[in-house]
């Protein structure tokens, strides 16, 4: 009961902190995973039917979502706060044997105010926000089971390691900072270190086993394969791994004062702590995830929040008085950047959420987006005015929100159009006669048309029905 009220509590902090933006029009991420989410089934699978190359676990996460409140953004917003309120009930779980009650909760708070900053984008249930629960069930649950006797403790953690990686590839690199705590604890379970390391790592893999063996079976590995691991090594390659910060200010402030409060406790434990290192690891590992595009973009820094926020919360023995100003620095320093992530938080009260999209994204992508709902009606007016036949949709841009919207089927596989720059060879041949055996509608919601579509405007055999600003809806005559 009373780890129920600690996750109750968090997670009405976490959404009390989302209320804001219920209204919140989706992203393009967030749109493409609900999109897929609602069109899932035994006979439409994700990468095969529907093209996305992120892992599979937002896709079932959406698709349960629109089983619960289809085409709900309230839905999807307060689902946003579950990861981060069981991370940080989990934060809680550990510390409060090691701080007392007070600190713990104080954690436990800073995890649920910073998950929830605009500066991170906070509000929307991308794959890294996702990522931080079984992340932090993985690498958390190893350090308190650190001293358990029993043998399935690094199976247990290999599985919570393996649901991390479902929700991003880099979820293997953080899982495996739980090595740590478990070769530590080994010889308590009579275990040798080798076989920890095997019963971790099958363990770690069964989750995407699981997946391709599923995916064979269905005929969708090739597919699965080239989406995970051929179309992200290009996308990848685009900018090339750097090692110089990107992301917000904020967060990578907040970075470098856990990792000074890391070095002097463990320069207090003369190295030798299991705890200090593990958490390092963890933060450092999920630094380097985030570093992999060098991109930057605001969302791939949330698994960092979690580590960060236990280190600056663990307790240090006394040191000498260098290393004491060295951890009230940190301290001081961790301070400023809690402040710059929560300042968002306390400023986006009374907006709406559309004013929040904008300015977070901008006033373009805004202009985009918030057409959806009005596009999505009328589609699906003009649809049911049809009666049957083939009412199919294809959006020339990259705003799957529109499908998420409209219900309608996709007229292929290709939901945004960004793989027509990485993977020009799949993308090209299925929209190539978009316009002459195309679907029965097309919405423009792009600045500029590519090519392989601009011609629809002017086809003959489609005729605007609708414009909402830049976004033009064509259906075809007949």
């Amino acid at each position: 009961m009373r780890a129920a009220g600690v996750v109750a509590a968090c997670l009405a902090g976490a959404v009390a902190l989302r209320l804001t933006a219920l209204d919140q029009p989706l992203d393009r991420d967030s749109g493409l995973y609900a999109a897929i989410g609602q069109r899932l089934s035994l006979h439409t699978l994700p990468y095969r039917d529907l093209f996305d190359h992120k892992q599979p676990l937002v896709h079932w996460v959406y698709a349960v979502l629109n089983l619960i409140a289809p085409r709900s953004l309230g839905a999807i917003r307060v689902a946003a706060a579950v990861p981060s309120a069981l991370a940080a009930a989990l934060v809680f779980a550990y510390l409060e044997r090691m701080v007392g009650a007070a600190r713990a909760i104080g954690a436990a708070v800073v995890v649920v105010v910073a998950s929830a900053s605009t500066v991170l984008q906070g509000t929307d249930l991308n794959t890294e926000h996702l990522l931080t629960a079984p992340a932090a069930a993985a690498v958390l649950g190893a350090l308190m089971l650190e001293r358990s006797e029993r043998a399935w403790v690094p199976v247990a953690i290999g599985l919570l390691g393996g649901l991390a990686v479902l929700a991003k590839a880099i979820g293997g690199l953080i899982a495996l900072s739980a090595l740590i705590p478990l070769l530590a604890g080994r010889r308590l379970r009579g275990q040798s270190a080798l076989t920890t390391v095997v019963a971790f790592g099958w363990a770690l893999a069964a989750p995407t086993v699981a997946v391709l063996l599923v995916y064979t079976v269905l005929g969708g590995v090739d597919d699965l394969v080239f989406a995970n691991l051929t179309y992200n090594s290009r996308y990848v390659g685009e900018q090339g791994l750097t090692l110089i910060p990107k992301g917000p200010a904020a967060l990578q402030l907040l970075t470098a004062a856990a990792l000074s409060a890391a070095i002097v406790r463990l320069v207090a434990h003369r190295g030798r702590d299991v705890t200090g290192w593990t958490l390092v690891a963890w933060l450092l590992m999920a630094w380097l995830g985030a570093q992999t595009s060098s991109r930057g973009f605001p969302h791939y820094y949330v698994p960092l929040v979690v580590p960060a926020c236990t280190l600056l919360f663990l307790p240090v023995v006394a040191v000498e008085r260098a290393f004491g100003w060295a951890r009230l620095a940190a301290l001081l320093l961790a301070t400023l950047a809690v402040v710059l992530l929560g300042l968002p938080v306390a400023a986006d009260t009374g907006r709406s959420g559309p004013e929040i999209a904008g300015r977070v994204y901008g006033s373009q992508e805004l202009a985009l987006w918030t057409s959806a709902d009005a596009v999505g009606n009328v589609l699906r007016a003009h649809a049911r005015d049809r009666g049957a036949g083939r009412d199919d949709l294809f959006v020339v841009g990259s705003e799957p929100e529109y499908y998420w919207r409209s219900g309608l089927p996709s007229a292929n596989r290709w939901l945004f159009d960004y793989p027509a720059q990485v993977a020009p060879e799949r993308f090209g041949p299925d929209v190539r006669d978009l316009c002459v055996r195309g679907p029965r509608f097309v919405v423009l919601a792009t600045y500029r048309p590519p090519a392989y579509a601009a011609r629809c405007r002017d086809h003959r055999r489609y005729r605007p029905i609708l414009r909402r600003g830049v976004v033009v809806v064509l259906e075809r005559r007949g």
